[in-house]
């Protein structure tokens, strides 16, 4: 019992020392002053070790600024088990207030102290001083362009990001988001397609603006421009309201308001504050090859024909996948290269488009039914597809491999198989050639005995036979539902295995390779638990469907924000580092287990 008490020690204090790094910081209250104002400074000290020998902290002298009072440090800790893991945490706290000494712009410098041989320093920041009185305004409206020069068919993508300073007076509106939304769409909708990547108004995140702390809103546009031009979005009116106090008698008796005097009442007093102006200038494309798709932005294709090996006169698949930063409707279509020596059937076309905050993402797959017409070796040309990229402002071809083929000899010796299937021509006129044979019969005497009329023999089992089918349907219906149960129970185990797999061969696959196997495990995964399609959903309607199933909101807030990072990751260009590839994993695993054990938690609660 001792050992194992001095061994959980050792690991508590390993586990603490590992929790972070020891920092120095300094974070002013606001960085926009006037003379006579004051800034007060937070400087804090914290680390996962004892402070005890923490120096104390002193603001070096300066022409620029006089320190006018101070106070600390503060003491405080804080413990926090996360996932098994301990992480321990002490800070000290000083705070100083300083008044400039003259108008201008300074520099407030980092400050630096030495902690057990180490030296730790915070990061230096800019003030302005002026004359007058500085007030930032309770409410701020921009409009932040992805880029302001684009091409035709370039997805651009607009924020626009409404700032409320925390504590104001200010009360933002349902109607001022209304608004605006709506002067977008028209200040735009001749020479751009808007689309909106949002369906509510997204939660405020807390953001510092000219050193003050702000409540920010953020809602994403993708813009698609489809003539060239420039285009400008003027300034936007944002409304919004503003709480005043004001006094008033309390009743309209003089005996009742000279007794109980005036009382103050809450006004809302409507404002309005103005975007800035955005001139967008678009470019046409310059001319392209044969083979330009009309496509735009950054794309992928894959290509792959299975089996490899058949006899003559059966079939193969061949596929073809395409994905990019564009509308499914935007990407065009794909040329086959020539396959004469195949009958080629009509394909199986599917399209999906992902919307998150980060833009459109769409995926387009082709699966073409080919049968070789003669036994032998066949080369099938790879195939090529190209797209115009604006950042590069050139055309690039992708093109997949030449897939070779082995056509044995099938049944009929390796003889043109025209005599063994029919083309799509044939299949076309059978249709034409039916012909419905019509007789004219006479009315008959039917006997008094029906029973000894041989139909009566074969129409009296009826109803027995339907019987037994209908007991039959009931079995095959409960058999059915045996599977779903199955697949449920079944799916968490069949997602923990081939997230196995892919462990085995990550160091052979590529990052966006096993990001796009990853995708496919969370789909099946989902659609095999909650036992609805999770393929090609937008991640609106995913969400939607997982809580309208119990699953816990943060857990389904969680895994979106998952899926966004990927996105970005195989359609946004981001650079993933050098173990994105465990973390990926690993973040997968415990989402399969939180999405497990969560239905159950909701209806035990």
């Amino acid at each position: 019992m001792n050992a194992l008490r001095i061994l959980t020690v050792i690991l508590l204090a390993a586990s603490l020392n590992a929790a972070g790094a020891p920092s120095l910081s300094v974070t002013p209250d606001r960085t926009k002053v006037a003379l006579g104002e004051q800034i007060v400074l937070t400087v804090k000290i914290e680390s996962a070790n004892d402070l005890k020998g923490a120096p104390a902290i002193k603001l070096p002298d300066s022409e620029h600024y006089s320190v006018v009072r101070s106070s600390g440090p503060s003491r405080s800790s804080m413990t926090q088990i996360v996932n098994g893991k301990v992480s321990h945490s002490i800070s000290l706290t000083y705070t100083y207030h300083i008044a400039p000494r003259k108008t201008g712009a300074f520099t407030f410098p980092a400050l630096s102290i030495k902690l057990k041989n180490q030296t730790l320093s915070s990061q230096p920041f800019r003030v302005s001083v002026t004359n007058k009185a500085v007030k930032n305004p309770d409410v701020k409206v921009y409009l932040i362009a992805g880029k302001r020069t684009c091409y035709v068919g370039e997805q651009v993508h607009l924020t626009l990001k409404v700032a409320k300073k925390a504590n104001s007076a200010a009360e933002l509106v349902r109607e001022g988001f209304i608004t605006i939304i709506d002067r977008i769409s028209e200040s735009l909708g001749r020479g751009f397609s808007v689309n909106a990547l949002f369906d509510r108004l997204p939660e405020a995140t807390a953001e510092r603006i000219e050193g003050e702390v702000y409540h920010v809103f953020k809602l994403h546009y993708a813009l698609f421009p489809q003539r060239s031009g420039a285009y400008t979005i003027r300034a936007i009116p944002f409304q919004y309201v503003e709480r005043q106090r004001v006094r008033s008698r309390r009743g309209i008796d003089p005996f009742f308001d000279g007794f109980f005097g005036m009382r103050d009442q809450i006004r809302q007093v409507p404002k309005t504050v103005l975007t800035s102006t955005i001139t967008f200038t678009v470019k046409s494309l310059p001319p392209g090859p044969p083979s330009f798709s009309g496509a735009v932005g950054k794309f992928r294709l894959e290509a792959d024909i299975q089996p490899r090996s058949v006899p003559t006169g059966e079939s193969a698949t061949l596929s073809i996948k395409l994905a990019g930063n564009s509308r499914p409707n935007s990407m065009g279509e794909v040329t086959l290269p020539d396959l004469s020596s195949f009958e080629i059937f009509t394909p199986e076309k599917h399209a999906w488009q992902d919307t998150t905050a980060t833009g459109i993402h769409g995926r387009k797959s082709y699966k073409y039914l080919i049968i070789p017409k003669e036994a032998g070796d066949l080369a099938v040309p790879p195939v090529v597809w190209t797209y115009f990229d604006p950042d590069a402002a050139t055309y690039t071809t992708l093109s997949s491999d030449t897939f070779h083929l082995r056509i044995s000899k099938g049944k009929d010796g390796g003889k043109q198989s025209s005599t063994r299937y029919m083309t799509q021509a044939e299949i076309r006129e059978v249709g034409k050639d039916i012909r419905y044979i019509k007789t004219v019969t006479d009315i008959t005497n039917q006997p008094t005995k029906p029973y000894t009329n041989p139909i009566f023999f074969i129409l009296y089992p009826l109803p027995f036979l339907l019987g037994l089918f209908s007991a039959l349907y009931k079995v095959q219906s409960g058999r059915s539902k045996d599977e779903a149960a199955g697949l449920r129970q079944k799916a968490a185990r069949r997602a923990f295995k081939d997230i196995q797999a892919i462990e085995k061969e990550q160091a052979g696959l590529s990052f966006k390779e096993m990001l796009s196997r990853i995708a496919g495990v969370i789909e099946r995964y989902i659609s095999h638990k909650f036992g609805f399609s999770a393929t090609g959903k937008m991640l609106g309607e995913l969400k939607q469907e997982l809580i309208d199933r119990g699953i816990a909101e943060k857990v389904v807030s969680d895994l979106t924000e998952y899926i966004e990072q990927m996105d970005r990751y195989r359609f946004g260009g981001s650079s993933p580092g050098e173990n994105d590839k465990s973390e990926m994993l690993a973040k997968t695993r415990s989402f399969v287990q939180q999405l497990d054990k969560s239905p159950k938690k909701e209806r035990g609660a």
